[in-house]
């Protein structure tokens, strides 16, 4: 949470100055946060369904934020159609969340089977994700090699190499999520998972950040963006 929000506050900072690729990274910092506060709050013992329902909409939205950032990244415009997919499992869930809290005199007899939809849906997107944001950022690579004739066009592998390791803290994710955080409670081997992940995301927000602008929004100033 505290690594999410440190990211949060560092682009927001900039933001008048920031190109598009940078200003999708704050969303997904921001939706990131809101999440691991919902952790916290769970595990500090003050849930609620309100909060299980925000839990839901983060949950289901940080890896395809994550894909959009990439695609922006690598200048390449994606269709109504694909972005409709992409989000409409965290929209439809929550709202569905939303509904059952309103209309259920008992919200628990509902939770359990939200939560296995919820988990199930997390680990198709991780796969999808982690698959295209991979192959899309492979074959870029690939194009600023050639466009190129000096060393600019590797400036793209150190991000390739940590979506790599993204990659597998998402399996990672993946399998704790099917697990289930009911699991973590009063346990102190939370705090191996929660190590890892707060590595991860502070160097995905530090290449990311480092990388330079130019080779944020494509090989050229014409490339096609969102």
């Amino acid at each position: 949470m505290l690594v999410c929000l440190f990211w949060t506050v560092f682009i927001a900072l900039g933001f008048k100055k920031a190109d598009r690729a940078r200003r999708v990274l704050l969303v997904f910092y921001c939706v990131a946060t809101v999440l691991y506060t919902c952790h916290y709050v769970y595990y500090a013992g003050y849930g609620t369904s309100w909060i299980e329902a925000l839990y839901t909409c983060c949950n289901l939205s940080v890896f395809p934020l994550f894909y959009l950032f990439v695609n922006v990244y690598i200048g390449k415009k994606l269709s109504n159609g694909a972005f409709v997919l992409m989000f409409s499992p965290a929209v439809l869930m929550t709202v569905c969340h939303v509904v059952c809290i309103f209309l259920l005199d008992d919200w628990a007899e509902m939770r359990p089977i939200i939560q296995i939809v919820v988990r199930l849906l997390f680990a198709v997107q991780v796969v999808c994700v982690s698959f295209m944001g991979v192959r899309k950022l492979r074959v870029y690579k690939h194009e600023l090699d050639d466009f190129y004739s000096d060393d600019r066009g590797r400036v793209v592998h150190p991000t390739i190499v940590l979506l790599y390791c993204f990659c597998i803290i998402s399996v990672f994710s993946m399998l704790l999520n099917l697990i289930g955080r009911d699991f973590f409670l009063n346990n102190l081997i939370i705090v191996l998972p929660a190590l890892v992940m707060s590595i991860m995301l502070y160097a995905l927000g530090y290449v990311c950040m480092s990388l330079p602008e130019s080779y944020l929004l494509g090989m050229s100033a014409d490339a096609v963006t969102i």
